[in-house]
C-alpha cells in the first residue's frame, strides 16, 4: 500500500503552499486506482466511481472539441455547416451525416442563447407551463417518466413537490428541439442541483468538493451531491429498482465520511428500512422546504 500512503502525503503535504499537493500530478493514475480499491472500501468504491468520472469527463471533452468556434464568432457570415466541415477537416475527421446534424443543432442552439442573460435564457425557452400547453407532448414526457422525477422518482404529485421542465441538456447547448427529445420533468430540487451541467462528472462537487456552507451538518447532503450519486448510481444499490419504479434517496456507506457522492449511494425508503441504512437529510430548495424523503 505504498503507492497510496506516497499518494496520500503528496495530497496533505506537497507544494510549497498549504495544502498545493492537490494540484500535483500522478505519473500513472491507473496504479493509484488500483492501490486505492486494493483497500477494500476504505475511500468509497474509488475505483468504480473514478471510471466512471474519467468517462464521462472525457465524453464531454470529446463533445467540446467536436464543437467549431467560427461558428459563434459575430463576423462569420458562411453556413453553420461550412465552419463545421472546416473543424472536422481540421481535426482529421469525417463524421456522417446524422453526427453532423446534431453539431449543427448545438451551434443553432449556443448561438440563439449565447448573448443572453440567465434570465433572459430563460424566458427565451420553454417552461414547464408551456409544455402543459402543449397537451400531446406533455402527456408523452410524463408518460415515459411514468408521472415520475425523472431523477429521483418521487411521485410528482407528491404533497411538497414542486415540478419543474427539465432541459437534459442545459438550455444553452440542447434548448428546446422539435422531437421533445431534450425534455424532462423534475422535481425543482433535482433541477436546482442539476443546474447547468450536461455532465455530472464535471461538477467540483463530483470530485468530494464542498463549499463552507456544507461542513455545519455531516448528516445533510446539499443538492449538488444529492444529484450527482442519482445520476451516477441510477438505482438503489440493493433492490436495484431506479426512478421509473420508486424515488430514491441518499446515504452514506461510509458512516464516518463526509456527505460526499464518493461515499454515498442511493437507496429507496423500504431498503433503507430493511438494511439500517441512515439516509441523508436533503437540503430540498426553499420551494420544496416541506418535502421529506419518505416511501411512496
Amino acid at each position: 500500500m505504498k503507492l497510496v500512503a506516497d499518494l496520500i502525503t503528496e495530497v496533505l503535504l506537497g507544494g510549497s503552499h498549504f495544502l498545493q499537493g492537490v494540484h500535483s500530478k500522478v505519473d500513472d493514475i491507473g496504479a493509484v486506482l488500483d492501490a486505492v480499491s486494493a483497500k477494500g472500501g476504505a475511500f468509497g468504491t474509488l475505483r468504480e466511481h473514478s471510471d466512471l468520472l474519467m468517462s464521462s469527463g472525457l465524453r464531454q471533452s470529446l463533445l467540446m472539441a467536436l464543437i467549431p468556434a467560427t461558428a459563434f464568432d459575430d463576423s462569420y457570415v458562411g453556413s453553420i455547416d461550412k465552419c463545421i466541415e472546416e473543424h472536422l477537416a481540421s481535426l482529421g475527421l469525417k463524421l456522417p451525416q446524422g453526427e453532423r446534424d446534431r453539431l449543427r443543432d448545438i451551434c443553432i442552439n449556443v448561438r440563439k442563447l449565447r448573448h443572453l442573460s440567465g434570465t433572459a435564457a430563460r424566458n427565451a425557452t420553454k417552461t414547464l407551463a408551456d409544455l402543459r400547453a402543449m397537451r400531446t407532448p406533455y402527456l408523452e414526457v410524463l408518460a415515459r417518466q411514468k408521472n415520475r422525477c425523472v431523477w429521483c422518482g418521487v411521485p410528482l404529485d407528491t404533497p411538497g413537490v414542486k415540478p419543474s421542465l427539465e432541459h437534459m441538456a442545459p438550455k444553452h447547448i440542447g434548448d428546446d428541439m422539435p422531437d421533445s427529445s431534450n425534455w424532462a420533468i423534475a422535481c425543482l430540487t433535482c433541477n436546482s442541483g442539476k443546474g447547468d451541467l450536461i455532465s455530472w462528472a464535471t461538477s467540483p462537487f463530483a470530485f468530494g468538493y464542498l463549499r463552507g456552507s456544507h461542513f455545519k451538518d455531516p448528516k445533510l447532503i446539499c443538492i449538488e451531491s444529492r444529484w450527482i450519486v442519482l445520476v451516477r448510481d441510477r438505482a438503489c444499490d440493493s433492490c436495484k429498482k431506479g426512478p421509473l419504479e420508486i424515488e430514491l434517496g441518499v446515504y452514506r456507506k461510509i458512516s464516518t465520511g463526509l456527505p460526499i457522492p464518493q461515499y454515498c449511494a442511493a437507496t429507496c425508503f423500504e431498503c433503507a428500512v430493511i438494511n439500517s441504512k441512515e439516509v441523508l437529510a436533503t437540503a430540498w430548495c426553499s420551494e420544496e422546504g416541506t418535502r421529506l424523503f419518505k416511501e411512496a
